[in-house]
């Protein structure tokens, strides 16, 4: 997933969150959760708050 490139979208962060839930069920809570956490830290970079 590109986090970055959602900027130039009408995605949200929400919206990458909620599209990053269904992960679980293939990669599991660990890898799910580490996704979350780089999008977090690529808006970080780009000054969008989450």
């Amino acid at each position: 997933m590109h986090a970055r490139a959602t900027a130039n979208t009408d995605a949200s962060p929400k919206d990458v969150r909620e599209a990053s839930m269904p992960l679980t069920v293939n990669a599991g809570v660990p890898a799910t959760n580490r996704a979350i956490q780089v999008a977090k830290a690529a808006y970080a970079e780009i000054g969008i708050a989450v």
